[in-house]
């Protein structure tokens, strides 16, 4: 029979031999995610860990936030371009016979359509028609990014392709929600656990809830996004890997969109204090946007986007077990507190909720169970937006 000792010591062999496996397999992991996009998908976390406010420069902000393409990267049957967004390579300085527009926005400037078909590169296509002009759009759309990082790829990328208008998609959806950073104002019962934040950033936990998370989706809509094939050339539209476009199967399963649906509810909610503090960061990261904006002598111009819940009556009953006109809900709310900051900022934008909101009872406008638009939903909002663009350049 094994004496204590030979079983403690045993014990301590085991623990020691899983955590040089853990290790090595922890380097391992770190060593081969920059060189593989489905390795870099599955490692990394689904938000920022660090505030992208204290990024200096594009490379730092990458660093920072995840979700930014890698170049040559195939998304929407296009091949990204030398710096990883999903648009042509940009010859810099700009022909000055060209009017340049920068996109700024998340997932729904990207979208989840073929290229030609999302919102952005439809206007561009009839503005180039109806103006007779040379038109150039720049999309420096990042899935998974927000008002915060909004304004920082203003200031350190879109700058740089000295743009004649920069448009900033907003999506009421979520781009209200921002993380809390712990900005050096942590109370003594708000201390960071270092295990916890260790844990957080280790690739074999994030490879492994990553996983998880995948399989709870249950989801039969494939990705559009994967590595091109070797020689493309970058910045081009090829339409490879669209044979996975499926666009009337579902994203995720009811379980989780529905449960996606509910955090939004307090957005809505009269009196609600849970997003006050998000709110008030957001509208501060347009101020200073704004004040950028002034001082760099380009423009900004919002396109706001509603939340489905804003357009749908019964999505809205199934989430909130309750109808919108409920005495405890304004449902413009959020776009109410968004354009009263813009107009006192003296910044146009386009509220897209009144349009969409007839658009939507007649024609489903999003992926079924899914927050992103479809094709007829990017041609609803290209059809709104191309007219007031037009007036502008004109």
């Amino acid at each position: 029979m094994f004496s204590v000792h030979k079983v403690v010591v045993i014990a301590f062999v085991v623990l020691i031999s899983i955590l040089v496996s853990l290790t090595g397999m922890e380097l391992l992991l770190r060593l081969l995610t920059p060189h593989s996009y489905q390795l870099r998908l599955l490692t990394q976390p689904s938000h920022s860990l660090q505030d992208p406010r204290n990024a200096k420069t594009t490379a730092q902000l990458r660093n920072i936030v995840p979700g930014f393409f890698q170049p040559g990267q195939l998304v929407n049957g296009f091949v990204t371009n030398s710096e990883g967004f999903v648009t042509p390579e940009v010859e810099v300085p700009k022909n000055p016979d060209s009017f340049r527009v920068v996109l700024i926005g998340d997932s729904f400037g990207v979208g989840v359509v073929p290229y030609p078909k999302q919102f952005i590169r439809l206007t561009e296509e009839a503005l180039k028609e109806q103006t007779r002009q040379q038109i150039e759009v720049i999309n420096l759309s990042v899935p998974g990014i927000g008002m915060l990082e909004y304004e920082r790829l203003y200031s350190l990328e879109a700058l740089k392709y000295q743009p004649d208008l920069v448009i900033i998609s907003f999506f009421v959806g979520n781009d209200f929600f921002v993380e809390n950073f712990n900005e050096g104002t942590q109370s003594s019962d708000q201390s960071v656990n270092p295990v916890a934040t260790l844990v957080e950033r280790s690739k074999i936990f994030l490879l492994v809830k990553n996983q998880l998370t995948l399989y709870k989706r249950g989801g039969t809509q494939a990705a559009l996004s994967q590595p091109a094939k070797p020689g493309q050339a970058l910045g081009t539209y090829t339409g490879d890997g669209m044979q996975n476009y499926q666009p009337t199967l579902p994203t995720l399963s009811k379980e989780t969109y529905y449960s996606q649906q509910v955090w939004k509810l307090d957005y809505f909610e009269k009196g609600n204090q849970n997003y006050n503090d998000s709110m008030n960061t957001v509208l501060n990261s347009v101020r200073t946007l704004s004040e950028s904006s002034t001082k760099a002598g380009i423009p900004v111009f919002f396109v706001i986007l509603p939340a489905e819940l804003q357009l749908y009556e019964e999505l809205f009953v199934k989430t909130a077990t309750s109808p919108p006109q409920h005495p405890n809900y304004d449902m413009v709310a959020p776009q109410r507190k968004l354009t009263t900051q813009l107009d006192s900022l003296g910044i146009l934008y386009l509220d897209l909720l009144p349009i969409l909101a007839t658009q939507s009872a007649q024609t489903n406008l999003y992926i079924p169970q899914d927050t992103h638009l479809n094709e007829a939903g990017n041609e609803a909002v290209s059809k709104a937006l191309t007219p007031v663009l037009r007036d502008l350049i004109q």
